[in-house]
């Protein structure tokens, strides 16, 4: 904040008399009442640049001191950050339940997706197994478009659809769903650097409305379980993605286009989750399937599950 142009005297000088006046002395009186008053004026101009100087200071040191105290604020501001962050680290580090969950909700809270994608989820972090359930939401069937494309008729000055068929619809959102499961996976696990969970257990859900009923429904979709070393070991940028879910097991959909729900591997029952920790013989009994009440897809699922521990 600089200070203006002081007053100069030169400014309010009047012009000495000159030539055939001066020599006679002709105009002296005047000249010097125009000095007199010059003078006036120039102690008047000084004194208000001498009150605008006091308040330019005021207000530098009041901005000075506004500024040293937004700064000292500041400082605690990131300090007192840091050191929530440091603590959340630390609990995290240590296992905390809340502060693994906050820490992956925030992940997948920053994960992009395209428009008209859903982007919920609820997770639960079990310490005593370093499993992590994550419920998300997948997007509607309406989210692959119906048409393949558009054509120009030019002799009727038209666009007419190019229908996209069934076949390729169904094929096309089940290709997705598979796609949302393993990026949710992959961002879990790739953002637990210190190892943290051992492994990730998802259902896929999808809020929609039953064309039979009207009514709204979130039936489950796809459901899996994949430990870190079992999923570390897949090259995702070159697999199928439908392929890849029956590679680690995956349970899913027969008809997802359809909104076939399925029974997810665990429920997502955050008490009874946690609850497992110190329950876990007796929550293992009491979690057996009754076979009869299985579905063919489930029991086909159950099997193939057996056959890979028993090979293991």
């Amino acid at each position: 904040m600089e200070r203006s142009t002081e007053p100069v005297t030169a400014e309010f000088a009047p012009p000495e008399p000159g030539g055939l006046a001066a020599v006679l002395g002709l105009g002296r009186k005047r000249y010097e009442a125009e000095v007199a008053e010059a003078r006036v004026r120039f102690g008047e101009a000084q004194e208000r640049d001498r009150r605008a100087e006091e308040k330019r200071l005021a207000t530098l040191e009041r901005k000075r001191a506004e500024h040293c105290q937004a700064e000292a604020q500041a400082l605690d501001e990131v300090a007192a950050f840091n050191g929530k962050l440091d603590e959340e680290r630390e609990a995290y580090r240590a296992g905390e339940p809340a502060a693994v969950e906050a820490h992956l909700g925030a992940v997948l809270d920053a994960s992009e997706y395209p428009l008209g994608f859903a982007h919920e989820h609820r997770i639960a972090f079990r310490p005593a197994t370093g499993d992590v359930l994550v419920e998300i939401h997948l997007p509607p069937e309406a989210i692959v478009p119906t048409a393949r494309g558009y054509r120009y008729v030019k002799n009727r000055d038209e666009t007419t659809v190019l229908p996209r068929p069934e076949k390729e619809r169904k094929e096309i959102y089940a290709s997705v769903l598979a796609q949302v499961a393993l990026r949710t996976v992959h961002e879990v696990l790739a953002s637990d650097p210190d190892r943290i969970v051992n492994g990730v257990i998802l259902n896929g859900h999808v809020r929609t409305i039953d064309r039979a009923t009207g009514q709204e429904v979130s039936p489950c979709l796809v459901t899996l379980s994949a430990s870190r070393e079992e999923f570390g070991k897949l090259r995702l940028s070159q697999v199928d993605p439908a392929q890849c879910l029956r590679g680690l097991n995956a349970l899913v959909s027969p008809n997802p286009y359809d909104l076939e729900s399925i029974r997810p591997i665990v429920e997502f029952d955050l008490s009874k989750y946690r609850l497992m920790d110190s329950m876990d013989v007796v929550a293992g009994l009491d979690s057996r399937p009754v076979l009869v009440k299985l579905t063919p897809t489930e029991f086909e699922h159950l099997e193939h599950s057996g056959v890979q521990r028993r090979g293991r």
